[in-house]
């Protein structure tokens, strides 16, 4: 649900949909994964709740410092808006993936930099008396 929920009027129109699907959207992160899948040859949204207690309070997570979360599907009885478009945090592999890739971009960045017509010399053509700021 991260994707464009600073807009009011799309959460707004988000949290209509989920309603109207059977989901509490109090209960839906504004992070949630949030997508339509097939589940048994129906079409069901997948999306994370807070995990409550028997009192119905947000509990921490294992580590104790974030709210759990838990996986769940409702059938989907009325289709999204029209805007709308699935949302699926990166996975921790995705994660370190990219982490892995922006280090060596740095380290390549590191050892190409000062060199004749090297990107810093780019950079630094490229802002002019910008680049001493």
């Amino acid at each position: 649900m991260a994707k464009h929920m600073m807009d009011t009027p799309r959460r707004e129109a988000i949290c209509a949909w989920l309603t109207a699907n059977g989901i509490n959207p109090n209960s839906v992160p504004q992070d949630s994964d949030l997508t339509i899948t097939i589940q048994n040859n129906v079409r069901v949204i997948a999306y994370e709740m807070f995990h409550l207690d028997p009192d119905g309070h947000r509990q921490l997570d294992e580590r104790g410092q974030n709210v759990a979360v838990t996986r769940h599907t409702a059938p989907l009885l009325i289709e999204p808006p029209e805007w709308w478009e699935p949302y699926e945090k990166p996975t921790r592999d995705e994660l370190l993936a990219t982490v892995k890739r922006v280090q060596e971009l740095a380290e390549r960045w590191r050892q190409v930099s000062d060199r004749q017509g090297g990107p810093r010399q780019e950079l630094v053509a490229a802002l002019g008396k910008h680049a001493e700021l």
